[in-house]
């Protein structure tokens, strides 16, 4: 992952880069293919959404939006646990991000507090 910065409005993004001899190496096409077509067709507070995808010769670029605070994971592995008001604060958010998913026929089989969660 790469933090840049979009000069015409200073709006920051994360790419996240991946290179193409490891995507075919581990048989990832379809993988990446899919996780691409998925992320184009969702829009969501609590998800943070593709921007853009480009690739060069080497690379395949996804930019993503720039979610200051880190990942769920990073806060949950500070605190060892959280309060039973801030368990309810995500799990709210978490149930709500499956029943968008859902709506659009969507079923996301590797969700973890690591993956894709924004928090707040």
């Amino acid at each position: 992952m790469r933090l840049c910065k979009y000069k015409p409005t200073g709006v920051f993004y994360a790419i996240k880069i991946l290179k193409k001899k490891e995507i075919l190496r581990l048989k990832q096409v379809e993988h990446i293919l899919n996780e691409k077509s998925i992320l184009t067709d969702i829009e969501h507070p609590f998800i943070v959404n593709l921007r853009c995808t480009f690739q060069d010769s080497r690379h395949v670029h996804l930019v993503m939006d720039y979610v200051i605070g880190g990942e769920f994971f990073t806060h949950l592995r500070r605190h060892r646990r959280f309060n039973n008001k801030t368990a309810q604060f995500y799990a709210a958010h978490i149930v709500l991000v499956f029943q968008y998913l859902h709506a659009k026929d969507i079923v996301y089989r590797d969700l973890k507090p690591e993956v894709r969660a924004r928090a707040h």
